[in-house]
């Protein structure tokens, strides 16, 4: 168990196993759900998550309802694609990730939750960082092709392929290199030339807000940095807004 362990975590970092550094080989089970980082993925609650996408669904707004039924529909179509959730400030995006994160995992769906900083990977449920989730290298924005460190056959591969949707918050501030990384990743792991390798990714986040952070960096730096989305979403109206609305509406 101790070599498994340490396989893990070496595999979760670098990529390799404990072959690649003169270690025994531990010797797995073939069940993939014994895996460390596909129990993380999988050992859910559907119950607890049923209950909180049946309560969540509930309190959406209009606006809310509409691309959640929208984008709901996508993963259940296993439609793939990248969309952006255009969402400024107040109108309880993060409620909405998590709506949609319940409503997958309450059907034993692998529903990835990430974010570009840890602060914001703590206020998703399941959420963790983008560069611990992809092994992403500290110096992804120098090499010209940027690259993970994940490889076919490891539990973190077997996540990516067996997923059926992505979450990334506060997309806006990621270097696009972040974003060629991860999709030449899905690619290889998913063993798929479409878009992210196959896997319907939301991207949410307020570009007036947070964008790329460029060292010394000139306004063409900045929009060099960003990347491109094919389809967006967007979320306008706040929730205060909504409820003045509604009680504006039960008084007269």
């Amino acid at each position: 168990m101790a070599l498994i362990n340490l396989e893990d975590i070496i595999a979760s970092i670098y990529g390799t196993s404990l072959e690649n550094h003169s270690l025994p080989v531990p010797t797995r089970q073939a069940d993939k759900r014994k895996d460390k980082e596909y129990s993380r993925e999988t050992n859910y609650s559907c119950k607890e998550q049923g209950r909180i996408a049946g309560a969540n669904v509930k309190k959406l707004t209009p606006e809310q309802s509409f691309i959640y039924n929208d984008f709901t529909q996508k993963i259940q179509n296993g439609q793939s694609g990248l969309c952006f959730l255009d969402a400024p400030g107040g109108c309880s995006k993060t409620f909405f990730i998590e709506t949609t994160l319940a409503s997958q995992r309450v059907k034993g769906s692998i529903a990835i939750a990430t974010a570009s900083t840890g602060l914001a990977a703590t206020l998703l449920p399941g959420g963790r960082t983008v560069h611990s989730t992809f092994k992403v290298p500290l110096n992804i924005i120098n090499p010209e092709t940027p690259s993970c460190s994940i490889k076919k056959g490891t539990a973190l591969s077997r996540v990516l392929q067996d997923a059926s949707v992505l979450i990334v918050d506060e997309a806006t501030l990621l270097h696009r290199n972040v974003f060629e990384a991860i999709v030449t990743t899905l690619k290889d792991t998913r063993s798929s030339s479409e878009v992210m390798g196959g896997l319907l990714t939301l991207l949410c986040g307020d570009f007036q807000q947070i964008l790329p952070v460029i060292r010394q960096g000139t306004r063409a730096n900045i929009v060099d940095a960003l990347s491109q989305v094919i389809l967006t979403l967007e979320i306008s109206q706040t929730v205060q807004t909504h409820n003045k609305h509604e009680s504006s509406a039960a008084s007269r």
